[in-house]
Parts: C-alpha cells; structure tokens; sequence
C-alpha cells in the first residue's frame, strides 16, 4: 500500500516536473520573428525611478526617414525578420535628433534596418497587420544607414541627449561602430 502511493506522488511529481519543462521551453523560446525589446520606461520597483537597460543606438541615414516605420531584415537583406504589430507603434518611438545630424533609436533598431513606406501614422491605422509579402513590397529603402553605433545603456548615462550630443562631438569614444553592409549597384554595360 506504501509503495502504491509512493508510486503515485512520484507520477505525479515527474507529471508535474514534464509540464513545468514545457511550459519553460515554450514561453522561453526566440524566433527570428519575435524580439524582445526592454521598454525604456521599465520601473524599477525597489528603487521608485525610472531606469532602463535598453540599448543606446546612435545613427546616420543617407537622407530623412524619421517619420517611417523600420523593420529589421536579414543580413542579406532578402527577408524581414522582425516588424512591429500596427498596435505598437506610436510617434514617440521616432528617433530623437541629435548633433551633427544623428539620431537616437527609439523603435529597437541594428545594422539590419530597412524602412517602409509607410509613416508611423498610416502604419498605426492600417486595418490588420501586412503579412510578410506585403511587407516586403512596402520597403522603400533596404539599405538606409550610413552609420551606426552601439553606446552602452541608457541606464548609464545621467543626462542621456547632451551626454550623447558629447560622444559625438568626440568621435564616439568607447562606442562600437557597427559594420555596415554598403549598397551594392549593378551596373550593366552593353
């Protein structure tokens, strides 16, 4: 009788045991097509202020797409790997203009970027999410960076845009410069 119901807790706790591994696996899992971005209004509760560990992107385009919606493409640039649901973009996640002509990346951007044709006002009220073909025809331009770089946290600096504004001013010390695929042309002769 003993061991029946040692047998059964055991059953139980290895069901148990299967189901948290489950769970575990499939909340934890990433796709290309899912990225997690840590919002820069993330509290910090112990603390009572606001803090973030976002990353600080600092950018150059070869002409304006601020008032576009970025999506992240693959290395090759031949398939889009990660976009915004029409529900999560607002205006306030457009760059933030810096010095010299630079940008601060407030939409989660990397080396990857391409930029729709779509205005983050018109992407905001499409009436359904554009399926990944759609998507892809709606890029106006694959290769739109002409500089990027990657500047720590937005957690460590104090006064992050005149901080910013320094950094550039400087050269962008203890910054790391993204390599930047540049825009092949063919051109044909005959």
């Amino acid at each position: 009788m003993l061991n029946a119901v040692y047998d059964r807790n055991m059953n139980m706790k290895f069901g148990v045991n299967i189901i948290m591994m489950i769970i575990l696996t499939l909340t934890s899992c990433k796709t290309k097509d899912k990225i997690m971005i840590l919002e820069a209004n993330d509290k910090l509760e112990e603390n009572n202020f606001v803090g973030t560990t976002a990353p600080v992107v600092v950018y150059k385009t070869i002409r304006d797409f601020s008032e576009y919606v970025p999506v992240i493409m693959n290395r090759e640039k031949t398939a889009i790997v990660s976009y915004p649901d029409r529900m999560d973009v607002s205006t306030n996640q457009k760059p933030t203009a810096l010095t010299k002509g630079y940008l601060l990346d407030n939409r989660g951007i990397n080396e990857n970027v391409a930029y729709l044709k779509l205005t983050y006002d018109a992407y905001k009220n499409l009436e359904k999410n554009p399926d990944l073909d759609e998507l892809i025809d709606l890029i106006q331009e694959k290769n739109p960076l002409a500089e990027l770089y990657y500047c720590g946290n937005k957690s460590d600096y104090q006064d992050l845009i005149p901080e910013l504004n320094t950094l550039i001013k400087n050269d962008f010390p203890g910054c790391r410069k993204a390599d930047i695929i540049p825009m092949i042309i063919e051109i044909k002769v005959e």
